[in-house]
């Protein structure tokens, strides 16, 4: 990136000098990707409105479109999901009216993850197929990758692990031939989780830790700071509890960096499961309300399920039946009205053995 980034600078210079408008425009966006994939949101955002004011004074319709549906990623990438939405489905009309049948399907796909995080995963899954199917109409191999790691994140949330699995690889494989070394970290990832969730916690880490690899090469900040909290988590299982504290504090102040919303709520939470498991049940209630005031405030529902399940565990352990018994079903109402079928089974079994175990 640094390379690239020298380039385009020097690209961005003589443009200048010549006063082509039209080319300083595209390299600012392209210089804005280069620091979005560093992590560095603020500097790509003022980089995207440079571009997007001089495509506006040009007229530049398409120019218009990427500009919108690049500060439409970052807005989603904070957790601001109205205005990503908003910035999406300008950036989708303008598409539509000049027939860019490549950027439509992006579109839908981005609008797919927005529905996808509101927990609308029915919703979700159709704009992620309506993507598919274009892509394939195109020969996209790189978007059809794309839209098979996004229905596997469908399957994944339901609970059908063999189906994300068997999706996560078709995306894998492509990746793999494309070169695309920063999708393929990212599956490594939730190939991880997958194999988390079965409790082959060794296959997870090593997932994890080939994950975090290549993002540190690539320097990508976020997912770096992804990589620690889902490397805190197997700490965690594994009873490494100060471990994983400290490789979700990493991840934390990352995220707080970036101004990541979603990911600080979802470490909160990570924390105040930390906090849990070591019965420090002050500091476990305080980061699990933190994070549920947080996830209620970006209306992230699946994670409003953890948490409130996490907040009935530790009022249980604290003596409050009735408190413990809100959160409990409230948990289970999020889970029952997403089809989180495996979070719902989980859930439901350890709440029931730790009752029959108190008797």
């Amino acid at each position: 990136m640094d390379e690239a980034e020298t380039l385009y600078d020097k690209c961005l210079e003589v443009e200048t000098e010549l006063g082509d408008r039209s080319g300083m425009a595209s390299s600012w966006g392209v210089l804005g990707g280069i620091a979005r994939n560093r992590g560095n949101w603020d500097e790509a955002e003022t980089l995207y409105n440079k571009s997007l004011k001089l495509s506006t004074e040009l007229g530049d319709r398409s120019g218009m479109a990427t500009s919108w549906g690049l500060l439409g990623d970052i807005a989603r990438n904070r957790g601001n999901w109205d205005e990503a939405e908003t910035l999406y489905n300008k950036c989708l009309e303008v598409e539509t009216e000049l027939g860019d049948r490549s950027g439509m399907a992006s579109s839908w796909g981005c609008l797919g993850d927005i529905a996808r995080n509101r927990g609308n995963w029915d919703e979700a899954e159709i704009l992620y197929n309506q993507s598919l199917k274009l892509r394939t109409e195109l020969g996209d191999r790189s978007g059809m990758a794309t839209s098979w790691g996004l229905l596997g994140e469908i399957a994944r949330n339901r609970g059908n692990w063999d189906e994300a699995e068997s999706l996560y690889n078709k995306c894998l494989e492509v990746e793999t031939e494309l070169g695309d070394r920063s999708g393929m970290a990212t599956i490594w990832g939730v190939l991880g989780y997958i194999a988390q969730c079965r409790g082959n916690w060794d296959e997870a880490e090593t997932l994890y830790n080939q994950s975090l690899e290549l993002r540190t090469e690539l320097g990508d900040r976020s997912g770096m700071a992804t990589s620690w909290g889902q490397l805190g988590d197997i700490a965690r299982k594994k009873m490494n509890l100060d471990q994983a504290i400290k490789l979700h504090q990493q991840c934390l102040e990352i995220m707080q960096e970036l101004g990541d919303q979603r990911s600080i709520a979802v470490t909160n939470c990570d924390l105040g499961e930390d906090e849990l498991a070591r019965d420090n049940l002050d500091e476990a209630e305080r980061f699990l309300t933190i994070a549920l005031k947080q996830l209620e405030d970006i209306g992230d529902i699946k994670y409003m399920g953890i948490a409130n399940y996490d907040l009935a565990q530790t009022w249980r352990k604290r003596g409050n039946p009735s408190l413990a018994q809100h959160h409990y079903t409230t948990a289970v109402d999020i889970f029952t009205r997403l089809g989180a079928a495996k979070e719902l089974e989980r859930i439901q079994q350890e709440w029931h053995t730790e009752v029959d175990n108190a008797h």
